[in-house]
């Protein structure tokens, strides 16, 4: 799911409709489809399986999703097969007319057919029913039309048949819990008396779990320091989260994309194209000259001049494992040099004196960190450089490195 994720713009401008797109582009696609989780070669704290992919396996706990989902009957003009599979031929081959048109035979085949479903049907049910260990939930959307609600409702009114086993229905739902022993047989002998153990009070108290995963996600472009002018002049102060954000993500596209292999004329389609309808064109010339005189400056020629670097990457993918922790995020722009690396993250706050910047600096050690502690895993030979990148004055300052061990015992996930 993550890498899907990352595949569309590198994971920097996330968009739901493009992404369920995507998937849904990938559902048609026998030959970019992403495989099923090969099961027992996964150690993901959950998993996801068709029921037949599930057979023979069990888990502490299982959702069965989608259980109200049916599947319509769409039997006109298709052909009836009867072939047993003792029998070298099939016993019955022919085309289904309209329901209107059916003959008395036709139908006779058709029910033995819906019967054979029915039990298909049913079996899997069964394995998905079987497959928990201890809790089993299942759920499903409420159909708007017809009102058949498949294997839920089936599962529904047999516990609404028991309301002694269904124990409540608080949230539209049923429980049906299985914690009573059975009652003992006749001349069964008492069970041994179980001698009270005391307990260590200590074994009630919450345990700290540290956390599976920590994102590095994109910086917060906002800061209530910011002191540069803003939208049509106005002060900083009258421009909203969303402006600023948007800021921040058409910058980092337009250093992006002229910093790749796309011309200047071919970058400004491009951010048009895309932004042209949502944003002034007083803003994106602003944009457009920020970001053109940050990379003329020659104070960061090594940054941005082939000529000063071996090769350089942009929006740079990370995900590597610090003791039981995943961290995943992405870099800006890295920088190869014969002996060392420079690790770029871009700002495009507003701010632009030097105290607001070290602050700010201050404030996203951790982020860099992480980052640093992945790029020393790529490259261990290599000295690494941190730096974090101001688009908006142009200016640079190299990060010293937080210890990732405290980075994660704080809790502290930059954002």
């Amino acid at each position: 799911f993550i890498e899907l994720a990352l595949e569309i713009d590198s994971g920097r401008y996330p968009s739901v409709s493009r992404f369920l797109h995507r998937l849904q582009t990938l559902r048609h696609s026998t030959q970019d489809a992403p495989d099923e989780t090969p099961a027992g070669k996964s150690d993901a704290r959950v998993r996801l399986l068709t029921i037949h992919g599930a057979k023979g396996l069990e888990a502490p706990v299982i959702f069965l999703a989608d259980a109200t989902n049916t599947t319509s009957a769409k039997d006109a003009y298709q052909a009836i097969v009867q072939w047993p599979a003792d029998e070298n031929q099939p016993s019955h081959f022919l085309l289904a007319a309209k329901k209107a048109d059916r003959d008395q035979y036709s139908n006779e085949l058709l029910a033995q057919q819906d019967t054979e479903i029915k039990r298909e049907d049913a079996n899997l049910l069964y394995v998905a029913l079987t497959r928990a260990k201890q809790y089993l939930f299942i759920s499903g959307c409420e159909p708007k039309r017809d009102g058949d609600t498949g294997w839920y409702g089936s599962i529904a009114a047999a516990l609404a048949a028991h309301p002694d086993k269904a124990l409540h229905q608080d949230t539209g739902g049923y429980s049906l819990r299985s914690e009573a022993s059975p009652p003992p047989l006749l001349d069964t002998p008492p069970a041994p008396e179980i001698s009270v153990v005391a307990i260590d009070p200590r074994m009630a108290q919450p345990l700290t779990v540290m956390p599976t995963s920590m994102i590095i996600a994109p910086s917060v472009l906002t800061t209530p320091s910011d002191s540069a002018v803003g939208k049509h002049g106005q002060a900083p102060e009258s421009l909203n989260d969303e402006d600023l954000q948007l800021r921040g993500v058409i910058i980092h596209k337009m250093l992006q994309l002229l910093t790749a292999t796309l011309v200047s004329g071919d970058t400004r389609r491009v951010i048009q194209h895309r932004w042209g309808n949502s944003v002034s064109q007083v803003l994106l010339d602003e944009y457009w000259h920020e970001t053109r005189s940050l990379l003329a400056n020659k104070t960061h020629a090594a940054l941005f001049n082939p000529a000063c670097y071996t090769s350089a990457y942009n929006e740079v993918p990370i995900n590597f494992q610090y003791q039981n922790v995943t961290i995943s995020g992405i870099i800006d722009r890295v920088i190869i040099q014969a002996d060392t690396i420079y690790l770029i993250d871009y700002k495009t706050h507003l701010a632009t004196g030097r105290q607001q910047q070290l602050d700010l600096v201050q404030h996203y050690r951790p982020q860099i960190s992480l980052y640093y502690a992945g790029i020393s895993r790529l490259w261990p030979d290599k000295t690494i450089i941190p730096q974090i990148l101001f688009t908006r004055n142009a200016s640079r300052y190299t990060v010293d490195i937080l210890d990732i061990a405290a980075i994660l015992a704080s809790g502290n996930q930059t954002s």
